[in-house]
């Protein structure tokens, strides 16, 4: 028995070092000027930089904010910390490109209580209910600051490759710089000053919209866990929360945006708390108000943004 031990432990001491040689030579030797890595793995593999990376410099632990938004990108665009600024509402915007419910409660519980912000407001919609999206993990372990919170969420995955990201983490952090899409403009917000692409401009010419039969979305029962487990830590650290379904364009699949609703409606019964929807109005024009088929631009940010704040306001 012993002896067989002895070799598991030795078979395990040399298949750790060969895994971490491994990684360590496909992040140091570059092809193209950039590292191996993203050659063999680049097909999950985030880039370094961007937006994510300059919200994370932004962020403090120890500055108090009146609202932090979490979501995906619609509401990493579609929440303006500049408006709100401006508005007395001193706002972070935490929405990362296709951030799961999983990590919005990991961002949550590493870097908000009621010591440093008064509320959240989550940003829904029916791609958050999928699952655990790995493009959201592998951005936040690459981008994410600091280094606990991206292992946390690496831990938390439960997938193999989040393992992989973090060693490239540590060997070639700074490895590649990219720029996302749109304007950083401080504390988290993206601004897309652009307006409609042609791509959708011709689609919506041609009327190619509004004829889904079905639903895409897979509602994970998962995710659904997640939202009633961030809804319970706000109220255990006594952090107001709003969710807010941000206007969308005629290309949204109205099945999962009903789908979800269905969803949120008794949670937000059950938890008695606030539930903007504004996916079923008609005052945001997709042909104006988006830069593509799911994102506000600019003016339709301002336009959804002041409206927002005169309900809540109205509500308070």
């Amino acid at each position: 028995m012993k002896h067989a031990l002895k070799w598991l432990s030795w078979i395990f001491l040399i298949t750790a070092v060969l895994y971490i040689s491994t990684l360590f030579c496909l992040c140091k030797i570059q092809y193209n000027r950039l590292p191996l890595f993203y050659l063999i793995m680049g097909d999950y593999a985030a880039p370094n930089g961007g937006h994510t990376y300059h919200a994370s410099l932004d962020w403090n632990d120890t500055v108090h904010f009146d609202v932090v938004v979490l979501g995906a990108s619609r509401a990493q665009r579609g929440y303006s910390t500049v408006l709100f600024d401006s508005l007395g509402v001193k706002m972070f915007n935490m929405g990362t490109p296709s951030q799961s419910l999983l990590n919005s409660r990991i961002l949550l519980e590493k870097h908000v209580q009621s010591k440093n912000v008064k509320e959240i407001w989550l940003d829904v919609v029916p791609g958050l209910f999928k699952g655990n999206a790995f493009e959201s993990t592998s951005d936040l372990i690459q981008n994410w600051s600091p280094n606990k919170t991206a292992l946390t969420v690496a831990y938390e995955s439960k997938d193999a490759r989040a393992l992989n990201l973090w060693m490239k983490r540590l060997f070639c952090s700074n490895s590649m710089e990219q720029e996302g899409k749109g304007k950083y403009c401080g504390n988290g917000y993206v601004e897309v000053n652009a307006s409609l692409d042609s791509k959708w401009k011709t689609e919506f010419e041609a009327g190619n919209f509004g004829k889904e039969t079905k639903g895409f979305v897979s509602f994970s029962s998962e995710a659904i866990d997640e939202l009633e487990r961030i809804i319970l830590y706000c109220q255990s650290e006594n952090l107001k929360i709003k969710l807010i379904a941000s206007p969308i364009t005629v290309f949204s699949n109205r099945w999962d945006q009903m789908k979800m609703n269905e969803i949120i409606q008794p949670i937000v019964v059950k938890y008695n708390i606030p539930f903007f929807d504004y996916s079923n109005r008609t005052e945001w024009n997709t042909l104006t108000d988006f830069y593509d088929e799911k994102h506000l631009n600019a003016s339709g940010v301002r336009k959804f943004n002041l409206d927002l704040w005169k309900s809540m306001s109205s509500h308070q």
